[in-house]
């Protein structure tokens, strides 16, 4: 088995007022506190889909980190991943058996949710892994072999680009394992909701 992490970081992060990836948690910044975490769980095969503020975010991250640029970032996560998939498949790792789609603003996920995600694959090796919170299924989700024809192909005709990989989580209802990730809720907008975060996380 070979699984290689693809964390989604291309946005332009508007309503945060800054360059979001960049900013600091606990000292490093958020995308740098993301790669960790799931270095941290065992896998250490990261790529980083960038694309607002792509050069400005390279000069600041953890340089050992594989980096693709999606040019057409501003049509949507479906983008982001259809980027990353290409990279991964076709230049990085062409022998990957199992791909993990994460945000990396997801800053609530640690390397244990990450390492619970990854045993349930171990022991369903065919099955879509996403992770259940809020009364939503999404990302962090892990997707098999077979399943990355569809991340390639995801179409903006029914806005599969704004909506990510929702619509393959819908399609595999059958091969669908839900694992509660609650923490995967709270995904960083607004400096209001970094606030919320320490809050809540950090005491």
């Amino acid at each position: 088995m070979k699984l290689v992490s693809l964390i989604l970081a291309a946005g332009e992060a508007s309503r945060f007022g800054s360059i979001k990836q960049l900013a600091l948690i606990q000292g490093q910044p958020m995308l740098n506190r993301v790669i960790e975490q799931h270095r941290g769980a065992g896998l250490e095969k990261v790529v980083v889909v960038l694309g607002a503020n792509a050069e400005l975010i390279k000069q600041q991250i953890d340089p050992s980190v594989d980096v693709v640029t999606a040019q057409n970032w501003r049509l949507g996560m479906g983008e982001s991943i259809r980027a990353g998939v290409d990279f991964i498949l076709h230049q990085r790792y062409p022998d990957a058996s199992h791909i993990m789609i994460a945000l990396a603003d997801q800053i609530a996920v640690e390397s244990l949710q990450i390492a619970t995600l990854y045993k349930h694959i171990i022991h369903n090796s065919e099955s879509i892994i996403a992770s259940e919170y809020a009364g939503n299924v999404g990302v962090p989700a892990c997707f098999p072999k077979r399943i990355f024809s569809d991340l390639l192909n995801l179409n903006s005709s029914n806005s599969d680009l704004q909506k990510g990989a929702k619509s393959i989580l819908r399609a595999n209802q059958q091969n669908l394992i839900k694992v509660k990730v609650p923490e995967a809720q709270f995904d960083i907008d607004t400096i209001e909701d970094m606030r919320r975060w320490r809050n809540s996380f950090t005491g």
